[in-house]
């Protein structure tokens, strides 16, 4: 046999590759399923915040009348809005609140 021409992988170099491949995956996966939660947890903040939001411009722009009742469809446990803070509460057990002032009074 003449392998002075050999142009195929051995085993031996196949084994080497797929292990090489495999301790590359073994760094990158993990951080992979780090880096999606922590872009999930974010949106999920970024969520509430705008939910938030949208809930105190309703509230400081139109009267009670005007707001929907029913807030069975957003994880909300409790908002409250006066005219100078407003403060909502999650299911999950966050909270935002915002206390509003306005300039140049003590």
């Amino acid at each position: 046999m003449n392998y002075a021409n050999k142009r195929a992988f051995t085993l031996v170099e196949s084994l080497v590759a797929i292990s090489l491949f495999s301790f590359i995956l073994m760094f990158y996966v993990p951080a992979y399923y780090q880096e999606a939660h922590r872009i999930q947890k974010q949106h999920m903040e970024t969520t509430k915040l705008r939910i938030f939001y949208e809930m105190v411009q309703i509230e400081l722009k139109t009267s009670l009348a005007h707001y929907p009742n029913d807030l069975s469809n957003f994880p909300i446990t409790y908002f409250d809005c006066q005219p100078n803070k407003c403060q909502i509460l999650f299911d999950d057990g966050s909270e935002y609140f915002v206390e509003l002032f306005q300039k140049g009074v003590n």
